[in-house]
């Protein structure tokens, strides 16, 4: 934990981040269960909020930079699997 607070993310930062980041991908993961999808959007508007937020706090540099990172990896992880699944349903066809 000390290379986080030395680089200027908080510990609190960090966990509160990190898990928004993990149930976001569970929830991605499990969108198409009835219910869920519901969810998944509900997620990725707070995810996007927090984003803004913590973008125009006065938090430093380094959370910034984590927490865009993240927001980077979602959507990387989201267009990558949407393309996949996407060209298995026009094969099965």
């Amino acid at each position: 934990m000390d290379i986080l607070t030395e680089n200027g993310i908080s510990p609190i930062d960090f966990a509160y981040y990190s898990a928004l980041f993990i149930l976001g991908m569970v929830a991605f993961h499990n969108r198409n269960r009835p219910g869920l999808r519901v969810v998944y959007y509900i997620w990725m508007g707070a995810f996007l909020v927090t984003w803004g937020v913590a973008l125009l706090s006065p938090r430093p540099l380094p959370t910034k930079i984590f927490i865009s990172l993240l927001l980077l990896s979602t959507v990387i992880v989201q267009t990558s699997l949407a393309r996949r699944t996407s060209g298995s349903r026009s094969l099965a066809k």
